[in-house]
Parts: C-alpha cells; sequence; structure tokens
C-alpha cells in the first residue's frame, strides 16, 4: 500500500494519505464493526428483557420475591 505521510514545517506529521481502495476497505470494515456492536447490544437487551420478564412471572406465580424500590435503586 502506497502511504503519503504530510508534515508541516517543523517536520511534525500532519495527516497520512492512502488510496481510495484501501479507504473504502477500511470504511467496510468499520461499517461492519459498528453493525456488529449495535447487533450484539440489542441482543444483550434482548436477553435482559426476557430474563426481567421471567421474574416478573415467577413474582405473579409467588415463586419469588422482588426487591423493593428502595432496595433495588441502591444496586443501580
Amino acid at each position: 500500500m502506497d502511504i503519503l505521510y504530510l508534515y508541516d514545517e517543523l517536520g511534525n506529521p500532519k495527516a497520512v494519505q492512502i488510496p481510495i481502495e484501501e479507504w473504502e476497505k477500511i470504511k467496510q470494515n468499520l461499517t461492519d464493526d459498528l453493525l456488529i456492536e449495535e447487533l450484539s447490544s440489542k441482543q444483550t437487551i434482548k436477553k435482559e428483557l426476557k430474563k426481567a420478564m421471567e421474574s416478573v412471572r415467577l413474582f405473579d406465580e409467588g415463586k419469588v420475591s422482588l426487591d423493593n424500590a428502595k432496595d433495588f435503586l441502591k444496586d443501580v
């Protein structure tokens, strides 16, 4: 890959220039990574909601007791 480094008058690196094909690959990988992360977050939220709904069901059936609001907020 041809990389062009740009420096200021003091020799400090200021920018990097890469071929557009490489940039397109990088953008695609970033997009893929973000989509995977978003999907993972949604799956985690779904799992937690299912656990919460199961706790409510068990409570309704009298099989478990739940914390009161004060105790709940202490844990948060």
